[in-house]
């Protein structure tokens, strides 16, 4: 914006203006992103690292301990395919779901001369899932449960920035956000939690999806694939939309393996191939457990959910998982102890002796037995202020031997690193089986140890656990735990919770009944429903609504209930209270319902001195008092009610000016219509109210109010024109949203129509506002005059006697005072001629041969002498165009001429008038026989005339010879006039 500011010469301010100028260009966003694309064969995702699950209760969290580790080995056929070794140490601290982690992952190692990367993902700080539930802005609720669920994984990362590209598209600013990408992949460990993952998912849909245009991409920048094994790969990605449509895929091929393969019935059903019936018929697997894992999968072979299992389990189901699972464990600790061994080429038949044999069989024995007390699932009933905790602790010595090596082998498609399938191996080495000692972990609570001794080359320890806690007195809940099968540093998940049941609040969890199930109405103690809707309210004074409050408690408790404002509503600020306590949207009023019934109270609403008038966008919200909650704005639907409200205070009545774009106005003949306009009026009705407006008119000597007609079209569709008396202020509204760019302010050009037969005079003109109520008000009066009436000739020009001498006057006169600046401007406004007389041709008198003047009613004309001796005696026309009064009306006809004959050097005969005195007729019985005659208007004086004598003469109208009967020479007729009259009369004199 650029401001100017203007002074004079003497350094004082003059006035100011403003100019917005547009800088094109583009700009990046301080900072960096990073796309992350989960390892995976095209759009699935390889199974994820661990899975860390949230149980119930709002302070319950599952974890795993500082200093644990999890050692694994990626290879394949016995040859490293790892592109590049993962070494170093990477540190993150991920704030939003209150985990601080670092990784560190080991150098290469190998085993029995096969080649192999082997890495230790270690713990430095304990990873946990949220110990309270917090609120999340991402999600309308709390985080917490199957949201709050730890993933962690590993993908390709790529740092990206966002670059702000304004443009103009015509006369239009077009702003748009391009993608710029650092080409740099980063192989990393994410730590998820399941809300963040989907807030990923939904953010790349937007990226890839998105047909508004917000997102561009520069051509060709894509995640550009490392070469693995010196081998280029042919499944690079064509650009970035690819790359994060793959994301997309994956992260939501993650999430469907999180619910279904990631429990312990999935684990059990995926670690052996219990279709086979050669497996079942050589007792390679146990006849419940293909039973169980027949039933479990699904149609499309992939496992169920336990929700989706549990649905339709009674409590035989469950004995029979547990079974299950039982002999799952057995059968998996025998094939392990006896299928999975490997030598190193070092000819020793460890069944050859005795000894051995002996301490195999008895390792097994009490494996089996220890076994078949594993607790795969456990019910735990709690109730707030009791804490439930498991721990599972496990340590484990990795080393090398020339002897052999029993590794325990698990399926497992992890990514970022591989270009085929891989197996996830837990190396377990002894030197010598006699002298090995191997402590196993079967179950959370149960482990063995064999007596056997063994060296080591290096030691993990794995600790993992949950705790089960509320703070709320009253809630309690029921949880299934689904305890997974754990070996040593090898599980790959935190048990599984399933919510049988139970009660909560503060927060409400899902699959529990809400201790607390709100009702808000508008209504008094007498149980009458009142509006919801409140008009024409004094807002000089304070209102009260009644509002009643129910907990919907189904257990018999007192509950204490908010009433607050959501976001979004009450956005202009109107002040309410309840209870001395304001209600807005950061806080509210607290009140004990009680079991079974209603609270009563009073909302009092004050206007405030508001701006605004009108409040339609009120909302109350009742919900539970969670102390530690007073501030937050998202709760789930069950835990909460609304009740919408409108508040109308009565406005005053809307300003309105009246002008006339003429200044001081007027209406002349040539006009059949007069413009005013209107200004300072409020269509919009936000603080002021307007029904419609009426123009009136009246002369100054009137005492009644005539009201205007204009002529609008109210449908443009069909322009047809309606003759009105009001303007209403819908229409107003109309024509202000439409020609807001021409009239910033409201603003509307009403064109009076001007009725027939308006006398002409002086007037008065105003605008009434009419309220919505029906009150009124006036505008400013304007006064104006009506002058329809073209100007007419006032008398004879002059000279009057059509005969000019020396001296004479040229001169003519109109009934009204005639606007005479323009008139004089235009030279053509006036033409003088002399005319033709059969002898002598017309001839046009040039204008530098005369002067025009003109004030009040006359315009005179003063022709050179010169030219007067030069036409002595010749007729001359003067010809007058263009004459109007002062409002515009031209003359009446428009051009006037008249005629005279130029005597200058007075040759003419003295002019005269003849009166009869007596009656013009003489009878039988008249006995005077004298007649008198008046004589006037002579040039007794010979100014411009020539006079010797009047001579008075009479004839028969069949004669043609005229006789003298009396005459009078000029000195007589000068004596007489001297001996009688003054010089200030004019002559008469009698005949």
């Amino acid at each position: 914006l650029l401001e100017f500011y203007y002074y004079d010469d003497n350094d004082n301010y003059q006035g100011s203006t403003l100019q917005e100028i547009m800088v094109l260009g583009e700009q990046s966003v301080p900072g960096s992103d990073v796309f992350v694309i989960p390892d995976g064969d095209d759009a699935t995702a390889y199974v994820p690292l661990f899975v860390l699950r949230d149980p119930p209760g709002d302070l319950s969290r599952s974890f795993i301990s500082e200093g644990s580790s999890i050692n694994f080995a990626f290879a394949k056929d016995g040859t490293n395919t790892v592109g590049q070794d993962i070494s170093g140490e990477i540190e993150g601290d991920v704030g939003s779901i209150g985990l601080a982690l670092k990784e560190h992952f080991a150098s290469k190692q190998s085993w029995n001369n096969t080649e192999s990367v082997a890495y230790s993902l270690s713990f430095t700080e304990s990873i946990s899932t949220k110990g309270k539930s917090v609120i999340s802005e991402n999600i309308e609720g709390y985080l917490q449960g199957k949201e709050a669920d730890v993933i962690v994984g590993t993908s390709v990362n790529m740092a990206y920035g966002i670059v702000e590209v304004l443009e103009t598209d015509g006369c239009e600013a077009a702003k748009t956000r391009q993608i710029s990408v650092v080409p740099n992949n980063i192989e990393s460990v994410w730590y998820y939690t399941r809300s963040q993952i989907q807030n990923t998912i939904d953010y790349y849909n937007t990226l890839v999806t998105d047909a508004s245009g917000d997102y561009e991409y520069a051509e060709g920048l894509a995640f550009v694939e490392d070469n693995r094994n010196n081998e280029q790969n042919n499944e690079s990605s064509v650009n970035i939309a690819e790359d994060l449509g793959l994301a997309i895929q994956r992260f939501e091929n993650l999430l469907e393996i999180v619910d279904s393969r990631f429990t312990p019935a999935c684990e059990m059903c995926n670690a052996f191939d219990w279709q086979s019936e050669a497996n079942i018929s050589g007792n390679n697997i146990p006849q419940n457990v293909a039973n169980f894992c027949s039933q479990y999968i699904m149609n499309n072979g992939e496992c169920a959910s336990i929700d989706e299992l549990y649905a339709n389990w009674d409590a035989s189901d469950r004995a029979e998982y547990e079974k299950a699972y039982r002999n799952y464990v057995v059968w998996k600790e025998m094939q392990d102890f006896y299928d999975e061994m490997s030598f190193d080429g070092t000819v020793f038949d460890i069944w050859d002796n005795d000894e051995n044999i002996y301490e195999i069989d008895h390792e097994l024995k009490d494996l089996v037995q220890h076994a078949e007390l594993y607790d795969a699932l456990e019910n735990l009933t709690y109730s707030a202020g009791a804490t439930v905790n498991r721990t599972i602790k496990s340590e484990e010595n990795v080393g090398a031997s020339k002897a052999f090596t029993v590794d325990f082998e698990v399926s497992f498609s992890a990514g970022g690193y591989f270009h085929d399938n891989i197996k996830l191996i837990t190396p377990f080495m002894v030197k010598s089986f006699t002298n090995a000692k191997a402590k196993l972990l079967l179950t959370p609570s149960y482990s063995t140890s064999a007596k056997l001794n063994s060296s080591f080359s290096e030691h993990s320890k794995f600790s993992t656990g949950f705790q089960l806690k509320d703070d709320d007195e009253g809630d309690h809940f029921s949880v299934d735990v689904y305890n997974s099968y754990t070996k040593g540093y090898n599980t790959m998940m935190s048990p599984y919770f399933y919510l049988v049941g139970g009660r909560s609040s503060c927060p409400y969890e899902e699959g529990t009944i809400s201790r607390d199930i709100p009702k808000i109405q508008i209504m008094d103690e007498s149980h009458e429903l009142q509006a919801t809707q409140y008009y024409d309210l004094d807002p000089t004074v304070m209102h009260g609504i009644p509002v009643a409050i129910s907990s919907g408690n189904l257990f018999g408790e007192d509950r204490l209930m908010q009433v607050t404002v959501p976001l979004g509503t009450n956005k202009d600020g109107l002040q309410m209270t309840i209870e001395g306590v304001k209600v807005n949207n950061y806080r509210g009023s607290a009140m004990l319902v009680p079991a079974g019934g209603m609270y009563y109270t009073t909302l009092m609403v004050e206007h405030g001195n508001l701006p605004t008038f009108d409040f339609d966008d009120i909302e109350l919200v009742a919900k539970p008092y969670c102390s530690s909650a007073k501030g937050t704005f998202w709760e789930e639907d069950v835990v909460f009610d609304t009740v919408g409200l409108g508040f109308f205070f009565r406005k005053p009545i809307s300003p309105i000016t009246l002008s006339s774009p003429m200044g001081a106005w007027f209406a002349n003949g040539a006009m059949s219509t007069s413009t005013f306009n209107l200004t300072d009026y409020e269509p919009e009705e936000v603080s002021h109210s307007l029904k419609e407006i009426v123009l009136e008119y009246k002369r100054d000597n009137e005492q009644y109010w005539t009201t205007m007609t204009t002529t609008i079209v109210e449908d443009e569709t069909t322009g047809v024109e309606t003759v009105v008396e009001k303007l209403e202020v819908d229409y107003l509204l109309g024509y202000y949203n439409e020609m807001r760019n021409t009239y910033p302010d409201p603003q509307y050009p009403y064109v009076w129509t001007l009725p027939d037969g308006l006398t002409d005079g002086t007037y008065q003109i105003r605008a009434t506002v009419v309220h919505q109520n029906g009150s009124f008000a006036y505008s400013n009066v304007l006064t104006g005059t009506v002058d329809r009436t073209a100007p007419q000739v006032m008398g004879v020009p002059a000279p009057a006697d059509s005969l000019l001498s020396e001296g004479d006057a040229i001169s003519i006169s109109f009934d009204e005072t005639l606007e005479t600046v323009n008139f004089l401007a235009k030279a053509s406004n006036v033409t003088i001629t002399v005319l033709a007389d059969g002898v002598n041709d017309a001839y046009a008198l040039p204008v530098v041969y005369y002067d025009v003047t003109a004030s009040g009613s006359t315009i005179e004309l003063v022709i050179d002498p010169d030219k007067l001796k030069e036409y002595d005696g010749r007729t001359w026309e003067v010809s007058l165009t263009g004459i109007t009064d002062y409002l515009g009306n031209v003359s009446s006809p428009a051009t006037h001429a008249w005629t005279f004959q130029v005597d200058y050097f007075k040759q003419s005969p003295s002019p005269v008038t003849l009166e009869a005195l007596d009656p013009e007729w003489i009878n039988g019985v008249t006995t005077d026989l004298a007649l008198d005659y008046r004589i006037s208007e002579y040039d007794v004086y010979e100014v411009s005339t020539s006079l010797d004598s009047i001579a008075l003469q009479y004839r028969r109208s069949t004669d043609s010879l005229w006789t003298k009967a009396d005459a009078l020479s000029d000195t007589e007729l000068v004596a007489n006039y001297q001996a009688y009259l003054s010089n200030e009369e004019a002559p008469v004199d009698t005949l």
